[in-house]
């Protein structure tokens, strides 16, 4: 009779047992699967599309395929919008951020800047499939300089940190292999650039970025899928071309007499046929006697069809980069804005996702290795820091931004990185939150009435600074006699104002300096026709006869103006006070005798004898 041993038995046992040893296998087995041999590789669908025989291809539909330069115009207007970041902890230490310093330097340290690194990657990654950069180290010192012969480079940081001093693009055209070990793992380029001699350039001292299949060292290039519709599109465009040519009609010529035709009558009609089918030449011809000739026309009824099939095809090169947009409403016959306004969404969010790639290869690379050499001037780095691209964000209406922060009032919390977010998102205000605007405090009466007086004597001054300048824009005559001009001068003062006025009052003072030598210029130049603007500043000179109007210089009305013209006599009027800027006419009637006529703006006038 079996016993059935108790748990505690059971684990007894077990602990009496001895332990097993645990075997880890370090060796990687097997190998990627990549069709390579020999460093070259063949994973393309046509033999035409294998490295390196493909680049003068890819070359010529990157270069002249009108569609693949439009994604290229964008992808580099989109790219000059892009930076690069480093991404901190969440609770960054001081040498977290020093790094992150560091790294910003070494980018705008390098040759070119990292625009133009940043412009050749978007540029030529999605369409070849890849592309080589070499990094070259450097130290970081003004008097380091580097071992290649001719290398001008010079750091403008002197920490003694190692950079880059440039990431230096290498052109597939120069590319003759692949160097990989036996596991196909990627140790380098070949490359033979004529007549420079072949050399491997190494991955570790390198920056290598492919698109589509990052387990290829020459990724999937996007032309690998247009090079088949630009070859259809192609073939389209040239029968289209063939088919619009012949359209154009042809010369039907017929023999109306009997007989053959002789080589004259055949180098004629060549000759007429040249003559009506070319346009440049002209429309008109000679036949021989019993020959007739029409131009027939040609209906080219497959025309529609070839178009819609040439558009087809060049929507679907679009299509490839996720840019069909651009054809919608342009190449094509309908489309509207919010399918337009979708696809543009949908390239954006290929790009960045797209730069993402970019950057997870670059910080893997460069990144890594730049830490390494600078690590130990960084000790209290918390975590590898990690590099990253910038994503291009599609313009935001004001109307839906607006429409958003109503809809979300009171019902999400908007901290300061919010309202950062979004001034930033308006396009036009600075992401920086600007301080509390100071309130000016009110003046004092005594600052007031300080104000107030600097004021009126600004004001008379310019006043006078006016009424002199504009002396030199009049036309000029003779001069008045000497035996008129002071009864002229005494009468236009005596109207303007030339009694005594108050002594604190410093710009009625002013007003009368200034009409003073105004009245003097003009009666030592008599000019035929003077106009002299006076400003409107309110300013008002009182006639001791009540009969008398006060002259005033309104703010906001106009100018007044003080004309000097020499016309005949008017007969005076009876003159009405106003507050509106007069215009001052001089008068010489024929007994010789002048006048001073004021034509108001209501259309009274009133005239002072000067003589």
């Amino acid at each position: 009779m079996g016993v059935t041993m108790s748990k505690k038995n059971r684990k007894a046992e077990l602990a009496k047992q001895q332990p097993v040893e645990t075997r880890i296998n370090l060796v990687e087995q097997g190998t990627s699967g990549l069709k390579a041999h020999s460093g070259f590789v063949s994973e393309a669908y046509n033999a035409q599309l294998y490295y390196p025989a493909v680049v003068p291809l890819y070359n010529r539909i990157w270069r002249s395929m009108p569609e693949m330069a439009m994604v290229r115009n964008a992808f580099t207007a989109w790219g000059r919008n892009v930076n690069v970041e480093v991404d901190l902890p969440d609770e960054p230490s001081d040498d977290d951020k020093r790094y992150q310093d560091f790294v910003y330097e070494v980018f705008d340290d390098i040759e070119g800047g990292k625009s133009k690194f940043l412009e050749t990657v978007v540029s030529r990654v999605p369409f070849y499939g890849w592309s080589w950069f070499s990094a070259p180290a450097c130290v970081r010192n003004p008097a380091w300089k580097s071992p290649d012969a001719g290398d001008e480079w010079r750091s403008q940081y002197d920490d003694g940190l190692i950079g880059f001093r440039r990431l230096a693009f290498r052109d597939p055209s120069t590319f003759v292999g692949w160097d990989m070990d036996e596991k196909k793992r990627l140790k380098g380029m070949k490359q033979q650039d004529y007549p420079m001699p072949q050399i491997v350039i190494p991955l570790d001292e390198s920056l290598h970025i492919t698109y589509g299949d990052t387990n290829n060292p020459e990724g999937l290039a996007g032309l690998e899928a247009v090079w088949r519709l630009e070859r259809i599109k192609f073939g389209l465009e040239v029968v289209y071309g063939i088919g619009m040519e012949h359209a154009a009609g042809y010369l039907n010529v017929q023999k109306t007499q009997p007989g053959d035709l002789s080589s004259g009558d055949k180098s004629n009609i060549a000759a007429a046929a040249k003559a009506i089918m070319s346009a440049q030449e002209g429309n008109y011809a000679a036949f021989p006697y019993g020959i007739e000739g029409e131009v027939k026309d040609i209906n080219f009824s497959a025309a529609g069809s070839l178009l819609e099939g040439i558009k087809h095809y060049s929507i679907l090169s679009l299509s490839v980069f996720m840019m069909q947009f651009i054809a919608l409403n342009t190449q094509t016959d309908s489309g509207s804005y919010a399918a337009a306004d979708d696809s543009s969404q949908l390239a954006v969010f290929t790009f960045n996702s797209m730069l993402d790639g970019f950057a997870a290869q670059m910080d893997g690379q460069i990144g890594r290795r730049l830490y390494e050499w600078n690590k130990d001037s960084f000790p209290g780095v918390t975590s590898l820091p990690k590099l990253r691209f910038t994503h291009i964000d599609k313009s935001v209406p004001l109307g839906e931004i607006g429409a958003f922060l109503q809809q979300t009032n009171g019902i999400l919390a908007l901290g300061e990185d919010d309202i950062k977010a979004i001034r930033k998102r308006s396009g036009f205000l600075s992401a920086a939150i600007p301080d509390e605007p100071i309130e000016k405090p009110e003046p004092t009466p005594e600052e007031q009435a300080e104000e107030k007086a600097d004021d009126d004597e600004r004001k008379a001054q310019e006043a006078k600074q006016i009424v002199e300048q504009s002396l030199y824009t009049t036309s000029r005559s003779k001069a008045l006699g000497e035996r008129t001009k002071p009864r002229f001068l005494s009468g236009i003062r005596d109207f303007i104002g030339g009694h005594e006025e108050p002594a604190n009052d410093k710009a009625i003072k002013e007003l009368k300096n200034s009409v003073e030598k105004v009245l003097h210029e003009v009666a030592n130049r008599q000019p035929s026709v003077t106009n002299i603007t006076m400003p409107p500043i309110s300013l008002t000179a009182q006639m001791p006869d009540p009969s008398q109007p006060s002259i005033t210089f309104a703010p906001n009305i106009q100018p007044a103006t003080v004309a000097v013209q020499n016309t005949v006599n008017v007969e005076p009027t009876p003159i009405q006070n106003n507050v509106q800027p007069a215009t001052v006419t001089v008068v010489q009637d024929k007994s010789k005798s002048r006048r001073a006529k004021i034509k108001h703006p209501d259309g009274t006038i009133s005239e002072i004898e000067t003589e």
